[in-house]
């Protein structure tokens, strides 16, 4: 699932964007994917070749909300998939 995000961010020469797992997905949350709407890739299954960028290690809502206290009324969220660490940063 993560492929079509990491190859995006890439390819728009935009890849030292962090990029953050979802929370489920870290807990082994079974998500429910599109797949045979989006292919197994995320982009329709265009057979891209393997992204170099990598999500980062640090959790979602952890870094959502230390980089909003470093650099506030900067950051901009693009969210393409669930928006579960932007409701836990909520909370």
């Amino acid at each position: 699932m993560h492929v079509g995000t990491l190859f995006t961010n890439q390819i728009a020469t935009i890849w030292l964007t962090p990029i953050l797992f979802s929370v489920c997905e870290k807990k082994g949350t079974k998500l429910r994917i599109a797949d045979f709407v989006h292919g197994s890739d995320g982009l329709g299954n265009q057979n891209f070749p393997p992204p170099k960028a990598k999500p980062i290690d640090q959790s979602g809502p952890a870094f959502l909300v230390e980089q909003a206290n470093l650099h506030p009324g900067k950051i901009t969220v693009v969210a393409l998939g669930p928006l579960t660490n932007i409701a836990l940063v909520c909370f």
